[in-house]
């Protein structure tokens, strides 16, 4: 997964007015669209995001 897309998403987290910016809204639905298609599992995703 694209580290960029998990650090919007985690920043998003941590500041959730940018929650209404479509920058963020589309890194969140490009990532849904991801697990969705089975291109990545959430193992790998949480894995990426705690750095292992």
């Amino acid at each position: 997964m694209n580290q960029q897309l998990i650090q919007t998403i985690e920043t998003a987290w941590e500041q959730r007015e940018l929650l209404k910016q479509t920058d963020t809204q589309n890194a969140i639905r490009s990532v849904i669209e991801a697990l969705d298609k089975g291109n990545c599992a959430l193992p790998s995703l949480l894995q990426t995001a705690i750095g292992k």
